[in-house]
């Protein structure tokens, strides 16, 4: 999964504006999020620059979908947070910053 998550990382490409109506606390459980991730797919250091790029790129909404996949409910499984994560349009465009490679 961490090889066809990467994958379609990179298949993504676009930006996203940042919106400032998010609260502090969102964005660090956002950040938080897209860092455990990217941490699943891809070596260190990227994952944490990779984290970070999506969340200054992300709007409102992604911010605040991002932020609720950040807690410990088991309803809400691995595979949703990578959804958001992979499923961010800008995200192709984060990792060609980094030497990511996938975690095998």
């Amino acid at each position: 999964m961490r090889i066809a998550a990467l994958i379609a990382l990179t298949l993504m490409s676009a930006c996203s504006l940042v919106d400032d109506n998010v609260s502090r606390m969102e964005r660090i459980e956002a950040e938080a999020t897209a860092e455990a991730v990217a941490d699943d797919v891809v070596t260190e250091p990227a994952a944490e620059v990779i984290a970070d790029c999506v969340v200054e790129n992300a709007t409102d909404g992604e911010l605040r979908t991002l932020a609720a996949l950040n807690n410990t409910d088991p309803a809400i499984g691995g595979e949703e947070r990578v959804a958001a994560v992979v499923g961010r349009t800008d995200t192709v465009e984060c990792i060609a910053q980094t030497d990511a490679r996938p975690i095998d």
